[in-house]
């Protein structure tokens, strides 16, 4: 919804929003809901190509951009310091909102956890959003939104009109819980068992694949993005994968072209490593009964 919103008050038919490609389909088709033209940008391992996105503006007005920087969605690379300030350099001079989507912030599992790009934004040219869905459970839908009171004018007349009254009862436990420190001590319980989940995924994909995969073990998120090293149609995997009840969306799914012999994003959050331990096994035959059939 909070995508939904900051489309509608910053865009239209005539607006270009840029976005990262490989990125979050679901966040392109909230702002083609505007009429707006969406173009993506290059990511690469330093996160959004700023130099990609100059290039593109210089050919185009462009009135927003969609970033994912802390844990890059879906390839959980984190933006770098350097182009972070690039951004907000650019945004400032184009003029550009910076809609920021920080959805998985408070997992990050090495050194100290990126600042927001909102925290350093000097020209009120960023609209901050984080949900709580990924601190609690995923059926949990509350998120915030944190922008110049201009930005947040208009998202609030149009939440008027969509959702008036939103859910105060669980709105009102969740700032229960943050008052009395109990977030906090849940947060701080669940990163390490999701830093054991991570390290036990990211070995037995290593012990089983054997070189059949790339991927980093990233230093925060939810997922692993991983590379097949051979030719693989990813949509056959996911569907050789679903036979066995493994559920991931293939490489298609993260890109303009529909590419399907990219990466797959491998959540790892929910499963216990037991339960992670059977769906990597689960995955490699998949994974090699789909080589066989390519081959064939």
């Amino acid at each position: 919804m909070a995508l939904y919103l900051a489309g509608q008050a910053v865009l239209s038919s005539k607006s270009v929003i840029a976005v990262e490609q490989l990125g979050y389909r679901n966040a392109w088709d909230a702002f083609r809901l505007t009429g707006a033209t969406v173009i993506g940008v290059p990511v690469d391992e330093q996160g959004l190509n700023i130099q990609a996105l100059k290039r593109l503006s210089a050919r185009h007005k462009i009135n927003a951009v969609y970033v994912t920087p802390h844990h890059q969605y879906p390839t959980a690379v984190s933006m770098t310091p350097s182009r972070r300030m690039e951004l907000l350099e650019w945004a400032n001079k184009t003029g550009a909102i910076i809609i920021e989507d920080d959805y998985d912030n408070e997992f990050h599992y090495e050194g100290a956890p990126l600042l927001p790009l909102a925290s350093a934004d000097g020209s009120d040219s960023v609209i901050y959003i984080c949900t709580f869905s990924k601190m609690f459970a995923p059926g949990l839908r509350v998120g915030y939104v944190v922008a110049p009171k201009e930005l947040i004018s208009p998202m609030k007349e149009v939440r008027r009109l969509i959702d008036r009254q939103g859910d105060t009862v669980l709105e009102s436990a969740i700032a229960e819980l943050i008052v009395h420190g109990h977030l906090q001590r849940h947060l701080h319980k669940t990163r390490k068992h999701y830093l054991r989940r991570r390290d036990s995924f990211a070995r037995h994909l290593q012990n089983l694949f054997s070189g059949e995969l790339c991927f980093e073990v990233p230093p925060g998120g939810m997922a692993l993005w991983v590379r097949p090293s051979r030719k693989i149609d990813t949509e056959q995997w996911a569907e050789a994968a679903r036979k066995l009840d493994v559920h991931f969306d293939p490489s298609s799914h993260y890109s303009f072209d529909g590419d399907r012999y990219g990466g797959v994003r491998l959540g790892f959050a929910s499963l216990a490593e037991e339960e992670l331990k059977e769906a990597s096994q689960r995955l490699f035959h998949s994974f090699m009964e789909t080589h066989s059939r390519q081959v064939k």
